[in-house]
């Protein structure tokens, strides 16, 4: 342990979906425990837990963390989202806690990559106030594509699943620090071409040193499987060497223990304890399964059975089983996949194969045991750790931004098309004179009016503006499209920003748009939005908002079937406008802002999301992307796609892609609004088993309804 006086006290917070205790926790969870335990030594520690309460209850685990003097805060304790939101359980799971932690200070917040709780606090200190001075680490562990590698299965959810990697990759990328526990996670990263931070640091997992125990001598023939009963942890290549053995070896064999939560074997088609049951029964091997166990209880279990660890991994990380069973003097056989030649000796290991293992156990029945010691040193681990958070707070670019902003005094033009609104335009105008940024010339067009209503009160606005900014002009009806062009024709700022007649704007959007641009020093900035009824003459405070919606950013991989970029209501540069050729044109289809910040995108530029709600947005029936047709609104983002790519692209996309999306996602779309609600009411009662399991068992009803066949 480091000693208490060695180091400054700090405020940290662990932010987790997996952590000892409440949830049948793996390797996440056990990190987060034991660097928790480690920093409470000095620090001021605050655990935030995201996943469910599968034991006991969130009151019940903040007394057990308290006793250890480490404050424990659940997800659902925490300041209610207040809204659901058009975006991702992810996204929303990320927005609460951002929403807990923006009111808290503290010097260092450490998230993991898995789940990418972190995206919302990330974002925000790109391009916000917030987090200014905290430093914003991420460790990654076991992102959800390294997952499914592991498990040789594609994803099960395609378009949530593939937005959730692009977040996790996000996190790594813009991280203030990003940690791996191994020197295999940062090369796995890199070879699949992920932009990682650029601080990257390979800091071992800590370990509670409490308890250690001398090695014992194994007994001959008593093998233990250790880690969860799935492909991924190899227990079908565990199988399949037992099967490889021949009938003179597996007669050595006394005893199999398996010791791990249960999984899914995808090569056999079944569960890890009904393959072990088929295999070993058919082999007429002596065996046991316990599932039940924790790490220590397994442990325990281990040494009272005097057994050799097998741990045959197909791919792994920095595994904790490795770290237990070295601290622990339980004699291991291990893959050599992942992390794990980081830790183990070459005596020890064999390669991720059937055939490789069933060899290294033959040895091993033979009389020959691996002699070399662990590389892992505990104290060098604390150490490491212990200094980090000894290290300046790594500060955010806000500062330097807000002065930049008030030196340049940039000029912003208000690109604001108007079609028959005349009962909100004088609302949208007058929330834009509000600003707080001053700077700025609003160019109203009317896109040839024919509501006589509408075409009066623009005329009245144009003969008595609100100031000399404000500037209206007419023109003939060519569509939105080319009403905001001809508006962009005319500003003479370096920035634009396209309202709509019928959003209200916060006083503080221009300013904090323009101060997000500056702070990423990117070409667009986008940002969240609360959606209100058109009824709603003004809205404010005590305005009852319809839905929330959260942009994610540039995620091209999904950006042709969801729009993740967000909404025409964004700040970028005009010169960046220009070189995409502003917004198409084409009449009597929407989308066209979807379709613009794709172009951007796809040509290049940068775009950025400011996790604030920096405009409302006025949900009307008559709304024109709820009155055009869907099949054209697709095509129309495809063919941005299809112009940055080769000619096969556009037949691939919209005769492979687009298709099979909606064939397969019509009912995940279903299911998806179906489980919202659901975990809506359920919120509650989700903590405990029967809730738990209900919500379970529908949701794979749901899933398996959904799958193509």
């Amino acid at each position: 342990m480091i000693r208490e006086n060695s180091f400054t006290p700090r405020q940290v917070c662990i932010v987790t979906p997996d952590v000892i205790g409440p949830i049948n926790n793996g390797g996440i969870g056990t990190h987060v425990y034991h660097l928790a335990l480690e920093l409470a030594t000095v620090h001021k520690v605050t655990i935030v837990f995201t996943g469910p309460i599968e034991h006991f209850s969130a009151t019940h685990w903040s007394e057990f963390y308290k006793k250890k003097s480490i404050e424990f805060v659940h997800l659902n304790e925490m300041v209610d989202a207040d809204v659901v939101a058009h975006t991702d359980w992810f996204t929303r799971r990320s927005y609460v806690v951002y929403r807990f932690l923006r009111e808290r200070d503290f010097d260092f917040v450490h998230f993991q990559e898995w789940q990418a709780n972190g995206l919302l606090c990330i974002m925000a200190k790109r391009s916000t106030e917030y987090f200014q001075k905290t430093t914003l680490t991420v460790t990654m562990h076991s992102s959800t594509e390294w997952i499914h590698e592991g498990m040789n299965k594609w994803v099960e959810w395609p378009l949530p699943d593939a937005k959730l990697e692009w977040c996790e990759r996000y996190c790594c990328e813009f991280a203030d620090i990003l940690i791996s526990p191994s020197d295999h996670m940062i090369a796995y990263c890199r070879e699949r071409r992920w932009q990682l931070a650029d601080d990257l640091r390979t800091l071992r997992y800590c370990f509670d040193q409490k308890r250690s125990e001398a090695p014992y001598e194994p007994l001959p023939g008593v093998f233990a499987f250790f880690g969860r009963l799935e492909t991924r942890k190899g227990l079908e290549i565990f199988l399949g060497a037992l099967e490889a053995l021949d009938y003179a070896e597996r007669q050595k064999i006394r005893k199999l223990i398996f010791l791990g939560k249960n999984g899914q074997l995808t090569a056999r088609g079944t569960d890890g304890v009904a393959g072990i049951r088929e295999t070993c029964g058919k082999l007429h091997i002596s065996f046991e399964i316990r599932t039940e166990l924790d790490a220590h209880a397994a442990i325990d279990h281990i040494r009272e059975s005097r057994a050799t660890a097998v741990i045959p991994s197909l791919v792994d990380n920095y595994p904790f089983t490795i770290l237990e069973t070295h601290m622990f003097g339980v004699p291991t056989i291990a893959a050599s996949s992942g992390g794990i030649p980081e830790m183990l000796g070459d005596d020890r290991l064999f390669e991720p194969t059937a055939k490789a293992l069933s060899s290294k156990l033959k040895e091993v029945l033979g009389g020959v045991l691996p002699q070399s010691q662990g590389k892992y040193d505990p104290k060098v681990a604390a150490q490491t750790w212990q200094a980090l958070h000894q290290e300046p707070v790594k500060l955010g670019k806000r500062k330097a931004a807000e002065v930049a902003v008030r030196e340049e005094m940039p000029l912003v033009s208000i690109c604001v098309p108007y079609f028959n609104y005349g009962q909100f335009l004088e609302q949208t105008v007058l929330t834009l004179k509000r600003s707080t940024y001053k700077r700025f010339e609003a160019i109203i067009i009317n896109d040839g009016s024919t509501d006589q209503a509408s075409v009066d009160k623009f005329e009245a606005l144009r003969q008595n503006p609100p100031d000399d900014r404000f500037m209206f002009i007419s023109k003939e009806n060519g569509g939105i499209g080319a009403a905001r062009n001809f508006a962009a024709s005319h500003a003479k700022g370096e920035f634009l920003i396209f309202c709509d007649a019928d959003n209200c704007s916060t006083p503080e959007m221009i300013e904090e748009f323009l101060i997000g641009i500056y702070m990423t020093g990117g070409d667009v900035v986008s940002s969240h939005f609360k959606a209100f009824d058109q009824d709603v003459f003004w809205p404010g405070d005590d305005t009852r908002i319809l839905y929330r919606y959260m942009p994610i950013g540039p995620a091209l991989e999904v950006g042709m079937l969801a729009n993740v970029f967000g909404d025409a209501n964004s700040i970028m540069r005009k010169s960046a406008f220009d070189t995409v050729g502003g917004f198409q044109t084409e009449r009597h289809t929407s989308w066209e802002d979807w379709d613009l910040l794709a172009r951007l995108c796809l040509a290049g530029h940068q775009l950025d999301v400011c996790p604030k709600d920096l405009f409302w947005y006025r949900h009307t029936d008559a709304g024109f992307s709820r009155n055009t047709s869907e099949y054209q609104n697709n095509l129309r983002v495809l063919r941005a796609y299809a112009d940055y790519g080769p000619v096969y692209m556009r037949p691939m996309l919209k005769n492979v892609l687009i298709p099979y999306h909606f064939g397969f996602d019509r009912e995940h779309q279903k299911a998806n609004r179906f489980m919202a609600q659901l975990n809506k009411y359920l919120m509650k009662p989700i903590a405990q088993p029967v809730g738990r399991k209900l919500f379970s068992a529908v949701r794979g009803l749901v899933a398996s309804g959904s799958k193509r066949k």
